[in-house]
Formats: structure tokens, sequence, C-alpha cells
């Protein structure tokens, strides 16, 4: 359930799941600037209630020391197929692809995953090594890694299957055009498991 405080009332909303968590950062066009990785997620709840709950007697809270502050896309890093790809933007979408269901109430009553979704989308440099990765998982599988870093805190997610949709570049004239990598996650044979999540919140 999540509980949502605002001026005109505090908002309940029941029984929710997560439909999109969106994970996505880009370079500063002005190259020294921090940039701060982007989190969106989705949700769907069956019922919104208003002014039924009470507002917790203590507020949540949140660390306020340098190892709780939010990601910078320079502590990000990504491999494929065991190397390290340096990028300009990043992009992971993980889409549960939810299947709500109306019977005779005017709330839905059942909410539930159908066939979960997950996109690496990577603009990275053409290089050799670049134009390789991408062509070798058009087609086959490669392993991938997505990790985030910083003193005492890090997320890795980590996928055993990734296929790529391989575009030729577009070149716009005499300027230096990206590789892009569009990459689509898919079950382990041997565990069923398209992305592991590994996340260290030891301060």
């Amino acid at each position: 359930d999540v509980l949502v405080y605002r001026e005109n009332g505090i908002f309940h909303y029941t029984d929710c799941m997560v439909a999109q968590a969106v994970l996505r950062g880009k370079t500063s066009s002005g190259g020294d600037k921090v940039e701060f990785m982007d989190f969106i997620i989705q949700l769907v709840g069956k019922q919104e209630l208003i002014d039924i709950t009470a507002w917790p007697a203590t507020d949540p809270t949140m660390g306020v020391t340098a190892d709780f502050l939010p990601y910078t896309f320079d502590e990000s890093s990504a491999t494929l197929a065991a190397v390290a790809v340096e990028y300009e933007k990043i992009d992971l979408i993980i889409n549960n692809n939810l299947d709500v269901k109306f019977f005779n109430k005017p709330y839905p009553s059942c909410v539930r995953m159908t066939n979960r979704e997950i996109r690496l989308d990577i603009q990275a440099a053409f290089t050799c090594d670049n134009l390789d990765t991408a062509l070798a998982a058009n087609t086959a599988a490669i392993a991938g890694t997505f990790s985030l870093a910083t003193t005492g805190m890090s997320t890795v997610f980590s996928f055993p299957n990734l296929r790529n949709t391989f575009e030729s570049p577009t070149i716009p004239g005499n300027t230096t055009f990206p590789q892009k990598f569009s990459l689509e996650a898919y079950a382990s044979a041997a565990d069923g498991i398209n992305v592991a999540i590994t996340q260290d919140d030891t301060p």
C-alpha cells in the first residue's frame, strides 16, 4: 500500500503493484556538471481512499549522509560480454505488463503480471569493439551488467541473456556518431531468471 500526504487530504492507495520501472541517465552537455540518475516508478493500485487512514505519528525519514545521496551518472557502469562499455546515455526499462481485471466493482478486482519485458538501451561511441559486440549480440545471447556504486552502497543488475536489435548507425555529417544497443533480456534456461538484482545498502 502507498500513503500520500497532500494539502487536501491523506490519500491511501491499496494493493499497489509496479507496472513499470525506468532507470535512466545521460552525460551532461557541459561535461563537468553532475547529472543524477532518474528513477521512475509507475504503480497500479486497486482503490484510492481519502482521509480514511491516519498519517504515521513519526514521519518516514531518509539518511542524510553521503552514503544515502542519489546516484549520479558517473557512478554508473555497464559491461557487455564481460567487457566494460563507455556510454553517454543509458535506459533500463522493466515493464511488468500488468493485466487489470474489472468485475462488478468500480475498482479493479485483480491485477497480475503477464509477461515481464526488460530492455537495456545504451548509446555508446561507434568503435570497432562496440560494433563487434552489437553484431555478436544480434545473432547470439550475451551476458551483461548495469551497476550503480558509491561509497558503501551499490546496486547491480545482472542479465544472463541479452539479445540486440541491431540498427545501422545514422551518420549526421562530419561529426561523431553513436553506436546504439537496443538489448532485450531473456530468461536463463537454467533458472528462468532474466535479471538478478544485488543491493548492498550497508553504509
